[in-house]
This record gives C-alpha cells, structure tokens and sequence, in this order.
C-alpha cells in the first residue's frame, strides 16, 4: 500500500478517527467503538499530509455534510454536531 495514515485526535474517547491520504486520494475514517449514541465531537489534527484548503466531505460511507478546513501545515479541527450511531463507522472522501 501507499500513502500515509495520521491518527486524529477527538475530545471522545469512544470515537477513533483516522486520516488516510495518497496521491491521488484522502478520506477520513471516525468511528464510535461504544455502544452508546455519542451526541456531538470535536476531530482536531495539528497537521497532515494534507495541503491547505477547503476539502468538501463526500461520504462513501454513512452521512455527514461538512466542510473540512484546512491550514497551511496540514492541521484541521472539525466541530461534529451530527449523532454518531453506536458502532457506527463514517467513511468520507475528500474531495
């Protein structure tokens, strides 16, 4: 495999989030590992492979509508208001 994988840090324990980016792809992965419906959440990277910009979240895998904003180095942080289903697992394309 190619590309690299950045794990993201989240204010939930229970939610793993994981940047994966290759040349010619990036998607974000956010899991919730509990049992329990998780109401709201914060994904905070201070910086990625990811070149700066606005990437728009195309969801390959459940539903979130969200912009991500990126910095010159690479960082983001993303305000999740959507609830996140327990054991549920988001796949989103960046585009």
């Amino acid at each position: 495999q190619t590309g690299a994988s950045t794990l993201v840090a989240t204010d939930q324990n229970a939610v793993y989030a994981l940047l994966r980016t290759r040349p010619d792809e990036q998607v974000l992965v956010i899991i919730n590992l509990s049992g329990e419906t998780i109401a709201g959440y914060q994904l905070e990277a201070g910086s990625s492979p990811l070149s700066g910009g606005r990437y728009p979240l195309e969801p390959l895998m459940g539903t979130l509508a969200a912009n991500l904003r990126v910095n010159s180095d690479g960082g983001f942080s993303l305000s999740v208001d959507s609830p996140l289903a327990p054991f549920e697992t988001l796949v989103l394309k960046l585009d």
